[in-house]
């Protein structure tokens, strides 16, 4: 099924065609995931309406492969509460963001944080074409300290890195500054995945540190690379500031294996 959706793409992904293929790719989802799935091009990026949401993203995926599988991974030992804060840095399109805001509630808060303007752009506009106004988003990249820095401009939205080729220059902040701009008292669920750079993020918590209860922290040593190689100093950083760390060294997906659960003492 994927394989042919795939070839479909190919000959109709081009402007005045690509409402032809959100028509075929709608068919083919919805009977390889057995639920209903509308996909459209908007005119800037890809939407995907089921399960009573309209999810959003540069490319076009299969949503049950992609979005609900990435959802479970974060979700491994956190079930969302009404009224829970979440820090979502590294929040993409909001494929995760949107769902998490549903779950807390209009009484609860999702801090959306991405650093690629384009990305950052879709982001934006996800949460009010679901209606949801409890999602607060903010276009700049996480490090250690603010100021300027230059990503990656890769078409996979979910790769840019501040560490290979860059050619697009972005505000930097850190969670700490997050943390006081926007008077958050206590993070409930602190959720990143910014390809490299949480050993940036990390050393601009201090004193957020302090008021998160539980974090996921994805690195990317499966990747092989130099600047994808964290999980042993985030690891540490974490068991230093007295987290419980739990990790999923069975799982059969390599990514899987690198995500780091932590829990405040």
């Amino acid at each position: 099924m994927i394989g042919a959706v795939r070839r479909v793409r190919r000959l109709l992904d081009r402007p005045g065609w690509r409402w032809l293929l959100g028509a075929v790719v709608s068919a083919a989802f919805t009977i390889g995931d057995r639920r209903r799935c509308r996909v459209r091009w908007t005119g800037h990026e890809w939407s995907y309406r089921y399960d009573g949401l309209i999810l959003l993203s540069s490319q076009l995926l299969p949503p049950a492969r992609t979005f609900d599988e990435d959802l479970e991974i974060f979700l491994w030992e956190y079930a969302p509460a009404l009224g829970d804060t979440i820090l979502d840095i590294g929040a993409g399109t909001g494929t995760e963001t949107v769902r998490l805001a549903r779950l807390v509630g209009p009484a609860g808060r999702v801090i959306a944080v991405e650093a690629h303007p384009a990305t950052a752009a879709i982001l934006a506009r996800a949460g009010p074409i679901n209606g949801l106004e409890n999602i607060t988003t903010v276009a700049a990249a996480v490090a250690d300290v603010p100021g300027e820095l230059v990503i990656s401009d890769s078409e996979e939205a979910g790769t840019n890195t501040l560490f290979a080729a860059g050619s697009v220059s972005v505000p930097a902040t850190t969670i700490d500054r997050l943390v006081e701009d926007l008077g958050l008292d206590e993070i409930d669920f602190l959720k990143m995945n910014i390809e490299g750079a949480e050993r940036l993020a990390i050393q601009g918590m201090r004193g957020s540190i302090g008021v998160t209860r539980r974090l996921v922290i994805s690195c990317h040593d499966f990747l092989g690379t130099e600047w994808g190689a964290t999980r042993a100093e985030v690891l540490g950083w974490l068991e230093q500031h007295g987290f419980v760390v739990h990790t999923r060294p069975d799982d059969p997906r390599p990514w899987c294996r690198d995500y780091l659960y932590a829990t405040a003492p």
